[in-house]
This record gives structure tokens, sequence and C-alpha cells, in this order.
């Protein structure tokens, strides 16, 4: 078991890189549209974006542990945490056809949820779900723009050196 585990925005990342499918997506993404950090403006829509690492022990009490190692030589951590996903299909003006925005958000969750459901074990990583799901559409800007935003759930175990 780890005492670190890797970057948990890469690790989504990579997985949402790996298994994402276009077969239903009206505007199709490549590698470079699934990216950590924000909107980047300089890509265009549609894009994906892993935000927001947030973290800390499940349970333990004080002292943080929610066991010993077996050999006793130290405490384990259950450590829980989640990311942000946000699929951004943009505005009526980022596509050919009118109403393909709405279609191209809701497509693009589709296909999260479906990558994360099917990978609810991910190497360091002993649990992923899909946490809230929040549908964000922008009124105040012109056209209206959307996008839909997962929390991803993780679990794992830190151990002692």
């Amino acid at each position: 078991m780890p005492i670190t585990i890797n970057d948990v925005k890469l690790t989504i990342r990579n997985l949402l890189r790996r298994e994402w499918d276009n077969t239903n997506l009206p505007t199709t993404l490549t590698d470079r549209d699934i990216h950590t950090g924000w909107l980047d403006d300089g890509k265009g829509f549609p894009q994906v974006g892993v935000t927001n690492t947030n973290e800390g022990p499940v349970g333990g009490g004080i002292t943080g542990f929610s066991g010993i190692t077996g050999d006793g030589s130290g405490g384990v951590q259950t450590r829980s945490g989640s990311v942000m996903v946000t699929a951004f299909a943009g505005s009526r003006d980022d596509y050919e056809d009118r109403g393909i925005e709405e279609l191209q958000a809701q497509k693009m969750a589709e296909e999260i949820v479906r990558i994360i459901g099917e990978n609810q074990s991910l190497g360091e990583l002993d649990v992923v779900s899909i946490g809230n799901r929040s549908d964000l559409t922008d009124t105040d800007s012109a056209p209206t723009e959307y996008a839909v935003q997962f929390q991803i759930r993780y679990l794992w175990k830190k151990t002692p050196q």
C-alpha cells in the first residue's frame, strides 16, 4: 500500500483520455480537449477540465488513523477525496447547428458517467465513483453557455513507510 499516490487529477484525466468514446457525441473531443485545470479559452469548445482536489482522512478520531498495520509498524489512514470534472459544451455560436450545445453537454456527461462507472477501482485508488452532478447554464453569457460538472469521489489507504 502506498504512503502517497499520484496526482488524482492526472489519474482521472488519463482515464478519461484513454476510455473516451466519441461515437454518441455531436462534436468529437481529442486528448488535447481533456485536460487538468479550468476552461482553457485557447482551446475552444467542447472540452473537459479536471480540477480541485480535496482530500482528508476518513474517521480515525483525533489520530486520523483508521487502523494499524498487521505487523504493528504504524497507523493506516483511509483517505477520502474528490476532484471536479467539468464538461464544457459552450454556446450555439460554437457549433454549426443550433441546439447542439445542450445535446453536447448531456452526451459528454453520459460519457463521463460511463467511464467512471466502468472503472470503479483505479490503480492506487481503491474506489472511484460519481458524486454530485451540477448542470451549469450561464445565462449571463450571450448566447447562453452550457456545461455539466461532476464531483468524482475516491478512497485510498495511506500506510507508514
